[in-house]
């Protein structure tokens, strides 16, 4: 397994953060963020960002999370071992 190094650029987060929002059935928007830690983001108005679908909920583009450890995937919920993202603290 490779690992990602880390340095000034690519610190390991003290308190992370995530919200997801749906946007389709078949698109949503996964946030990561570091509350400690203020970093750049692209703003709104050169970046397209699609609006958010307040009737898609989460079950729907099945994702499954828990926070202590922090985990969460995205799976096909045809098919609940078919993972298209899936993040594992070990």
């Amino acid at each position: 397994m490779t690992k990602i190094p880390l340095g000034y650029n690519n610190r390991e987060w003290d308190t992370p953060e995530y919200s997801i929002e749906g946007i389709t059935y078949t698109t949503a928007r996964f946030t990561l963020k570091d509350v400690k830690v203020n970093r750049y983001e692209i703003p709104q108005d050169v970046l397209s960002v699609p609006d958010i679908d307040p009737t898609m909920r989460t079950e729907m583009y099945g994702l499954q999370a828990t926070h202590t450890p922090m985990e969460w995937s995205f799976t096909d919920v045809r098919d609940p071992d078919l993972f298209y993202v899936k993040h594992t603290k070990n």
